[in-house]
């Protein structure tokens, strides 16, 4: 993935200057402002992906995003490939332990499978960072920002050294107040034209009267 094309900045442009780029696109194709429209929804997973890829510093299309060790081996892997990996590795099947979990919850949400995700999470105690990070994105999917939010910023606080957790609370807002302002315009037009027709409705009246 080449997330600074994605974006389309320069590879050394700014952290202001990526943020900027980022709210115009998310204004110009968050799924509010295009509803049913399944290109804007994959455009702006594809945006979202992007901007976490540079603000984690995993932009780099060479560089392998993680490892796993199998028979004695350790193998590096990028993220594309991490549903492959733990298929090979677990068969699909039970995982023990949160380490297990965790991989499996990375695995459904990089694919978007939110529902089973979601499954997971409730089987889980909620005892550490991660499960509030990995419950703030599946709180994004079904739409509830405000709670998505908060869990982000609880797991950020529970492990402030993962800056991931920061970084994502704060792309959080961001995408919630253009949600926020783009119903705020809806509820305007709506409003306006009732009370457009409603005028219209009376003076129709009244010059049938006179």
């Amino acid at each position: 993935m080449d997330a600074y094309r994605i974006l389309g900045v320069q590879s050394d442009a700014s952290p202001e200057e990526i943020k900027k780029r980022y709210r115009q696109l998310v204004k110009q194709y968050h799924p509010d402002l295009h509803p049913d429209d399944e290109e804007a929804a994959r455009k702006m997973s594809e945006i979202n992906a992007a901007y976490e890829a540079i603000r984690s510093g995993a932009a780099v299309n060479s560089a392998p995003s993680g490892t796993y060790t199998k028979d004695g081996v350790t193998y590096q892997y990028q993220y594309e490939d991490i549903s492959d990996i733990l298929r090979e590795m677990f068969g699909m099947k039970g995982v023990q332990g949160d380490m297990g979990n965790y991989a499996f919850l990375e695995m459904y949400i990089r694919e978007g499978n939110y529902r089973t995700a979601a499954r997971l999470l409730d089987t889980m105690p909620r005892n550490d960072a991660r499960w509030y990070y990995y419950a703030a994105h599946v709180l994004r999917w079904s739409g509830d920002y405000e709670k998505a939010i908060s869990y982000a910023k609880t797991a950020s606080v529970m492990d402030p050294l993962k800056f991931e957790y920061t970084l994502f609370a704060e792309q959080l807002e961001i995408e919630y107040d253009t949600a926020v302002t783009a119903k705020d315009r809806s509820r305007f037009w709506v409003r306006f034209i009732a009370v457009l027709l409603a005028v219209m409705f009376i003076v129709f009246i009244l010059m049938h009267l006179y």
